[in-house]
């Protein structure tokens, strides 16, 4: 086989769909996937990557899955909300030891210009916020913890939980019905 011949079916192997690539469960996970692989692939994969994670039982650490749900978030917020967009709001002030927007603060710049009244722009900040503090505290337990075999299941648990306010952020920042 001569190079151009590898070359070409390496590409078509990589290019093939992989089997059990996407384990997509219900409606709202879909169009958040898709959504993300419409304006960010790479959030997509941090998603889907997610998503395979939490349905494999016999995975031994879920901090790399609640990194993969962090990531995703973080990038939709700053793709939506550029730091210098979110900084030159009349009024903005950086939060209490702060150097830069929070995560709060861009949730709160997208859904203002989309015209969401205050009183609704409330739950998916929030969800924006206790997910950003669940990634943080279950990291800094499993560090302090140090013995991940007593973790795992809880952590499963903690990180099904966080996926549940990570998919209510997105579904609302990404306009998803």
């Amino acid at each position: 086989m001569n190079r151009a011949a590898i070359e070409t079916a390496v590409r078509a192997a990589l290019d093939r769909p992989q089997q059990n690539s996407v384990v997509v469960t219900d409606r709202t996970e879909r169009q958040i996937l898709d959504k993300l692989q419409a304006i960010l692939p790479s959030a997509a994969a941090s998603y889907n990557q997610a998503l395979l994670d939490l349905k494999e039982p016999a995975r031994q650490s879920m901090r790399g899955t609640a990194m993969e749900l962090r990531e995703a978030l973080r990038e939709v917020l700053d793709h939506l909300a550029p730091d210098g967009r979110v900084q030159s709001i009349p009024g903005f002030e950086f939060e209490a030891g702060q150097s830069k927007p929070t995560m709060r603060q861009k949730a709160h710049f997208i859904l203002k210009n989309r015209e969401y009244p205050s009183s609704t722009a409330k739950a998916p900040e929030d969800a924006v916020e206790i997910a950003e503090e669940l990634i943080a505290s279950f990291v800094r337990s499993v560090y302090q913890a140090g013995a991940v075999a007593g973790h795992v299941s809880s952590g499963h648990t903690r990180v099904n939980q966080l996926k549940k306010y990570v998919d209510a952020a997105l579904a609302e920042l990404l306009n998803i019905g």
